[in-house]
């Protein structure tokens, strides 16, 4: 008697940055599908959620296409090394062949800071990193590229970004502040007072810097937190919505749907479920 076949799973990891660049990084990631050739339609699939973050991912090995944007269809072949915009909806690619993918995942406006890219301009967009990183991040795009491994991966993208990061937002930029304390309003309002910003400068400049306005990035970063303690179990829905400020659990729920298009109790479901590979980044 023929054994059964075990179904293939996929390699996904997330992995910290150092503490120097805790500030800069939101985290590594990698994603290789190769294992899992040939690839049912479920492993093919990559659902990216709502995020307040800019990225820049490298298909080491392997073609994607984006097939879904904001609810909208889509047809186009992805960059071997495509820049992330921050995203109000969900989009999705698909695998045309089994690939190798390592991402890099900035924290909100650390990208704007480190380039000097209008953000705003990126925003529900992947675009080709080539085409819209300063000249001097090629040599950087091609050494990751080029690494053997993931771990040299992100030596080359700590390597490259530690002492851009240490010039561009030093231990007192305003900016750091924003991040460690999660873009709350309490800290946005102190902040505003001591620099003698109005509020509409810096919300022009957090958009420049970050594409989202930074309500938006508080909403996406809080829904984010609550949903991980759910997901680890942690806290129930209802602990989940008070430790992270929401009204009330109606009120947490609404704001899963409003960004997640499901209820708290779906999206468990479907990571929970180890048919749904394509939800693998809610996994991590």
């Amino acid at each position: 008697m023929t054994a059964p076949l075990l179904k293939r799973r996929s390699d996904s990891a997330l992995a910290a940055p150092s503490a120097e660049l805790g500030a800069c990084v939101r985290a590594y990631y990698w994603h290789d599908l190769r294992p899992c050739a040939p690839l049912s339609l479920e492993q093919r699939q990559s659902l990216i959620p709502p995020n307040p973050y800019m990225a820049v991912v490298w298909l080491v090995e392997g073609r994607a296409v984006l097939v879904e944007r904001g609810g909208q269809a889509q047809a186009v072949e992805l960059p071997a090394v495509m820049l992330a915009g921050a995203h109000r909806q969900p989009y999705r690619s698909m695998a045309l062949t089994p690939y190798n993918s390592f991402g890099l995942v900035f924290q909100p406006a650390a990208l704007g800071l480190l380039s000097g890219l209008d953000a705003d301009r990126l925003t529900e967009q992947v675009v080709d990193a080539r085409e819209h990183l300063p000249p001097d991040w090629s040599a950087f795009l091609d050494a990751v590229a080029t690494a053997p491994d993931h771990a040299q991966r992100i030596a080359c993208c700590e390597a490259f970004l530690g002492p851009r990061w240490a010039t561009a937002a030093g231990p007192r930029s305003v900016w750091r502040r924003f991040g460690a304390a999660l873009w709350q309003r309490s800290t946005r309002a102190a902040a505003l007072g001591l620099l003698n910003w109005t509020q509409r400068h810096f919300q022009r400049r957090t958009r420049q810097l970050a594409g989202l306005s930074a309500t938006e990035i508080e909403r996406l970063l809080r829904l984010e937190q609550a949903l991980r303690d759910v997901r680890d179990g942690r806290a129930s829905r209802a602990e989940a919505a008070a430790a992270h400020g929401y009204a009330d659990q109606p009120h947490f729920t609404r704001e899963v749907r409003t960004y997640m298009h499901g209820s708290p109790g779906e999206l468990l479901q479907r990571v929970n479920d180890p048919e749904r590979e394509s939800d693998w980044l809610l996994r991590l």
